[in-house]
């Protein structure tokens, strides 16, 4: 039974195309690695938590838009950069000092 459950969670979630965690208090220790697995979300939602980078494995998402307003970010993720499908990017109310130059290829 675990393993049919296992499989059904993994396949819904494989599915998956909006994910919420706003306002959580979420550090990036609370981001599973596994996020990149999620390659049917399109819009994810990190607003107001405690984030000041992402993992690396992000810049394989497809998302659309990404919402991290309202964190600690000092500089934008480098796997920002790497999501070519990219359309809404969000992150006022941080602590942004630049935009890296790779911004400009979304």
């Amino acid at each position: 039974f675990g393993r049919a459950c296992s499989e059904l969670d993994s396949e819904y979630l494989s599915q998956l195309s909006l994910l919420n965690l706003s306002g959580k208090d979420l550090t990036m220790s609370a981001i599973p690695a596994g996020m990149s697995l999620l390659k049917g979300l399109r819009v994810l939602r990190l607003e107001s938590n405690m984030l000041e980078s992402l993992p690396d494995e992000f810049g394989e998402l497809r998302l659309r838009t990404l919402d991290l307003s309202e964190n600690k970010f000092t500089r934008l993720p480098a796997s920002v950069t790497k999501m070519s499908s990219l359309k809404g990017l969000y992150v006022e109310r941080n602590e942004l000092k630049a935009l890296p130059n790779e911004i400009s290829k979304l």
